[in-house]
Formats: structure tokens, C-alpha cells, sequence
């Protein structure tokens, strides 16, 4: 039982310096020193920087992935239900997990190399990816003549995001604080946004 306890400490505190250093950044004597414990006990639990790295990544996208996907499956929900949950998931989790958005802003920076063979673990893990995802579900809402399912997706992604991503631009060039008020008013002009758009 403790050396399950001491796993999940060493990542949870790796994750904090992955998030802050990013992977090159990083150094396991970092993550030594922020878990208070000697390197030898993380070689004992992980092979080293990359493997630690790898399995916080993946948490972390476990995280939001499912959620997402559960959300647009879910057939109890009509689709502007669905869109409305998945911005919801996303403001919900970036605000509460903002290390968690510097992670993986830090790694898609970096050119990416352990996200990719990441996502397409998860993706060959679930059905919904294997069927087109969202974009496949659009499909069926979406005229013939209107534009393609994967730029909508990408366009109600992008909206649910960018206030995050673009924060210090939006708080110094607008005057505008990311506080719960902006984020509720942003919610709901993505929503209106997207439902001018189906109609």
C-alpha cells in the first residue's frame, strides 16, 4: 500500500514540474526534491524522466478525453445538449486544472512527440474515434453545402479554449480579468454562436 502511495505522490508532484519546466526543463532531481525523497527511490518506481512523463501526460488527457466523448455519445441528450455539456467540460476542466493546459500547451510546443503516440493510444482504445469522433456526428446535422464537419468541430473547440490559451493577451490588450463573470458571458455567446449557426 505504500508504494502505491509513494507512485502516485512521485507523479502527481512530477506532473507540477512537467507543467512548469515542460519535459526538456524538467530534471528527475526536480522531482526529487519537490516529492522529498532521493533519485534512487524514483528509479525504483519509473525507469526514468520519460516514463514519468508519458504516464502524466496520459493521465492528464484521460482526464478530459472520456469526458468529452461520453458527453457527445451520451443519447439521452439532443445535440445542442451535447454542445452545450462539451464547452461545459472544457471550461470547467481548464479552469480548474490550469497546469494541466500548460502541460500540454508546453508539449504541443515542443513539436508534440509523446502527445501523438499518446492520443492515437486513446484513440485506438475507443470506438467513438474509430467512427470519425465528433466531426462524423456533425455530419448528420450539416448540409450537404456547408462546410466540413471537422472545421465546425474545430471551431467550437477553438471557442472553448482560446480565452484560456490567450489569457495575459486578453487581460492586458482588452482590460478584460478570465474571471467567473467573463467566463459565464463567454459560455454563453459560444453557445448562441453555434446555435445561429445549426438553425
Amino acid at each position: 500500500m505504500k508504494s502505491v502511495r509513494t507512485k502516485e505522490k512521485i507523479l502527481r508532484k512530477a506532473f507540477k514540474v512537467f507543467a512548469k519546466k515542460g519535459y526538456e526543463g524538467a530534471r528527475i532531481d526536480d522531482i526529487s526534491r519537490a516529492v522529498g525523497i532521493n533519485k534512487a527511490t524514483i528509479y525504483y518506481y519509473f525507469e526514468g524522466k520519460r516514463e514519468l512523463y508519458e504516464r502524466v501526460l496520459y493521465a492528464e488527457l484521460c482526464k478530459l478525453i472520456p469526458q468529452l466523448m461520453h458527453a457527445l455519445t451520451d443519447e439521452e441528450r439532443d445535440f445542442s445538449k451535447k454542445i452545450e455539456k462539451v464547452v461545459d467540460i472544457y471550461f470547467e476542466f481548464f479552469k480548474a486544472n490550469p497546469d494541466t493546459l500548460r502541460l500540454i500547451l508546453r508539449e504541443i510546443a515542443s513539436g508534440g512527440r509523446f502527445l501523438i503516440p499518446i492520443l492515437q493510444k486513446i484513440a485506438e482504445r475507443e470506438d467513438y474515434v474509430k467512427k470519425g469522433g465528433a466531426p462524423a456526428l456533425f455530419s448528420r446535422w450539416i448540409k450537404e453545402e456547408g462546410p466540413d464537419p471537422i472545421n465546425v468541430w474545430l471551431n467550437i473547440v477553438g471557442m472553448s479554449n482560446v480565452h484560456f490559451i490567450l489569457a495575459p493577451f486578453i487581460e492586458v490588450f482588452y482590460n478584460v480579468k478570465i474571471d467567473d463573470e467573463f467566463l459565464k458571458k463567454r459560455k454563453e455567446s459560444i453557445l448562441a454562436f453555434v446555435e445561429r449557426f445549426f438553425k
